[in-house]
């Protein structure tokens, strides 16, 4: 992948563009730099919040920001998922996700 928000939003989007798998508005965030412990776990709650969040991808990012201890929060979260297999409402995630929007699941199957 190239250097630079243009040209590298671009790659992106050509890597993963696929209507089937995803259908979505794409944007740039601003990139903070990380420790390679946290790079993993941030990634999959940021990829959570703007999932199941109808609020705005910048104003997530913004909140998301000011937490000081996120790259904890974020290991134990994504540890949580790992143990147990589901997500589990974050009580400190509340004020920032709102209500979560119902997320596709599987074939459901009629009773």
């Amino acid at each position: 992948m190239l250097q630079g928000s243009d040209a590298r939003m671009h790659q992106w989007r050509e890597l993963f563009n696929d209507n089937d798998l995803f259908s979505g508005t794409w944007i740039k965030l601003k990139i903070i730099p990380q420790s390679e412990l946290e790079c993993g776990a941030r990634v999959c709650l940021h990829g959570l919040c703007f999932a199941i969040s109808s609020k705005n991808a910048k104003e997530i990012g913004r909140q998301l920001q000011r937490l000081p201890d996120l790259a904890a929060r974020s290991r134990l979260m994504v540890s949580g998922i790992c143990g147990c297999g589901n997500w589990t409402p974050q009580g400190w995630l509340k004020s920032i996700i709102g209500l979560p929007q119902p997320v596709i699941s599987g074939p459901q199957q009629a009773h």
